[in-house]
């Protein structure tokens, strides 16, 4: 694997404008790379489509669920009870199973967490992860040639510059993972 530096662009006139300079400034068209990175969630990473199998936080819900299941039907099926003279001996089978229900779903909800911890926490891995919008790369193994592609990257708009390891092969970045880190470099 080799170093590549990378930026970011909203318009895809400014990352075609990136891409000349870039050729212009002796790079292997062979080894430049653009494309679009859809938005976080539709990667179409997995078999069913999105990037992760399962959501976060959904591996408590179950256990949520059952105990709140217990508690409403247990709740409702008193209630029923206690309004069986006005209603009918069917009332408490009624009122249990409504109970379990709704118990259910609030124990389900009620127990799913959030992974990333705080807003502060979200907010950070928020900003590490590539925002969607046009993405221009270059294959440069030197120090020269990082500087260079850096230097044309910035003067042409791109924001979120990096410079992670990869191959690009005939104007395909054949191993970007949209999902990896970005690792932006110092302004």
């Amino acid at each position: 694997m080799t170093t590549i530096v990378a930026g970011h662009f909203q318009l895809q006139s400014s990352a075609e404008n990136a891409m000349a300079a870039l050729g212009a400034a002796g790079f292997d068209q062979a080894h430049l790379a653009s494309f679009y990175v859809s938005p976080a969630g539709q990667h179409d990473l997995t078999p069913v489509g999105g990037d992760e199998v399962a959501s976060a936080g959904m591996e408590s819900a179950a256990t949520g669920a059952v105990s709140g299941a217990t508690l409403g039907g247990a709740i409702g099926t008193a209630m029923g009870l206690a309004t069986m003279d006005e209603f009918g001996a069917s009332a408490a089978f009624v009122a249990g199973g409504v109970g379990a229900y709704v118990g259910s779903l609030l124990g389900a909800v009620g127990n799913m967490h959030d992974k990333r911890g705080s807003q502060a926490d979200g907010a950070r891995a928020a900003d590490l992860r590539r925002r969607s919008g046009m993405q221009v790369a270059a294959l440069a193994p030197g120090l020269a040639e990082q500087e260079s592609a850096v230097s044309i990257l910035r003067s042409h708009g791109a924001t979120d510059i990096e410079k992670p390891e990869g191959s690009i092969v005939a104007g395909d970045w054949l191993d970007f993972d949209p999902l990896s880190p970005l690792r932006r470099i110092p302004v």
